[in-house]
């Protein structure tokens, strides 16, 4: 037999006396059902794993660029943040298979530091993108960015791009790649090569 998860839901306590009277019909007893404290430790990873398969799908788009996924990045440690936060504060709005158990708030200390310490495991793992990050601006909002925070090698050529309506009128219009695609290499070829990074 094949278990199929649907990670946009999560268990709830109807579920879990499902499977329980399932097991208990196949002669097999699970206490742990009865144990809050075990399903309130079941309950977080269900709420954890489903920010990350969500993080995870998103980031799986077809044609992103490194910003898009620095962005993505950012908001899911924006969200570990937060969520460690209400955690602290008793606040489940956002964590529904946990807020269903109930757990005592040792168990919510617990599973706020549990948060910060993905948080910074996942600030530590794209440290990288932090060091690329006013480039990575500059190619996602090129008629916006400060001039002075870009590489050398492309501040003529952003002043000469940020000067022209028409090209800033045409990126509203068209996505990203296309736009640096539209762009004349003999024009702004530092800004190409920069986008293609």
């Amino acid at each position: 037999m094949m278990w199929v998860v649907d990670h946009s839901q999560h268990c709830s306590d109807t579920d879990v006396v499902v499977i329980q009277e399932f097991c208990e019909k196949k002669g097999k007893d699970i206490p742990e059902f009865s144990d809050t404290h075990w399903m309130a430790d079941l309950a977080f990873p269900v709420d954890v794993t489903t920010l990350m398969n969500e993080l995870n799908t998103k980031l799986q788009g077809q044609g992103l660029f490194a910003h898009e996924t620095f962005s993505l990045v950012t908001a899911f440690m924006r969200k570990l943040k937060f969520l460690s936060s209400q955690s602290k504060g008793k606040i489940l709005t956002h964590m529904p298979a946990l807020k269903e158990v109930t757990p005592s708030a040792d168990h919510l200390h617990r599973y706020s530091s549990m948060l910060e310490a993905l948080h910074d495991e996942f600030s530590r793992r794209f440290e990288d993108f932090r060091a690329v990050e006013s480039e990575m601006q500059m190619v996602s909002s090129p008629f916006t960015c400060c001039v002075g925070n870009a590489p050398s090698d492309v501040q003529l050529e952003l002043i000469d791009l940020q000067s022209d309506n028409l090209l800033a009128e045409h990126l509203k219009s068209v996505p990203l790649l296309e736009f640096y695609s539209s762009l004349k290499e003999e024009n702004v070829p530092h800004i190409r090569r920069q986008a293609q990074r």
